[in-house]
C-alpha cells in the first residue's frame, strides 16, 4: 500500500504512515550500534483504518533549525553564509536549539490520526504500543500539528 505521510524525527528515525494500517520507524543515522541506515526499528500498530498524516512534537525545532521566529540566527555574528565558520555556527546553534526542547526529560512523541475517527500518542523510541488513544471525531481526521512548544 502507498504512505500518507512520512516525518522525520530528531532521534534519528524516520515514520512513515502507510494505508496498511501501521507506522513503520526506520534508522536514519549510522554508529553507536544503531546499525544501518534504512533498517527497519518496528512497526507501530494500533489503527482500525489507514493512517492519515503524522505529527512528531519535535517537528517544528528540526524544522527551523538555528533560527528564530524573525528568520534570524540570534547571537550569531559570522556573516558570511557560505564560510565553514557560518555552517559551523549555525549547526551548533541547531543542536543547542534541539537540546533545549529535549530539556524536559521528555522522549520524542508521536501523534497519528485515522479514517478510524482515533488519534493515538506514542513515544515511538521506547515501544510498540500507543501510550493513549483519543476518541471523539465524528469524522475520519486528516491533519494535526504540535504547537512549537510541542505540546
Amino acid at each position: 500500500d502507498s504512505f500518507e505521510s512520512v516525518k522525520w524525527g530528531g532521534e534519528g528515525l524516520i515514520y512513515t504512515a502507510s494505508r496498511d494500517r501501521t507506522i513503520k520507524v526506520w534508522n536514519a543515522s549510522e554508529g553507536d550500534g544503531k546499525g544501518r541506515v534504512g533498517l527497519l526499528v518496528r512497526t507501530l500498530t494500533g489503527h482500525g483504518h489507514r493512517v492519515n498524516t503524522l505529527a512528531v512534537s519535535c517537528d517544528y525545532v528540526c524544522r527551523t533549525g538555528p533560527y528564530d521566529h524573525y528568520g534570524k540566527i540570534a547571537d550569531l555574528n559570522v556573516r558570511d553564509k557560505k564560510s565553514s565558520e557560518w555552517r559551523e555556527a549555525a549547526y551548533e546553534a541547531s543542536v543547542a536549539k534541539y537540546k533545549a526542547f529535549k530539556g524536559s526529560g521528555e522522549p520524542e512523541r508521536l501523534i497519528s490520526v485515522s479514517d478510524d475517527f482515533t488519534l493515538l500518542l506514542w513515544h515511538p523510541t521506547e515501544g510498540k504500543r500507543p501510550i493513549k488513544r483519543l476518541t471523539g471525531h465524528q469524522l475520519a481526521v486528516n491533519h494535526l500539528a504540535f504547537s512549537p512548544d510541542s505540546r
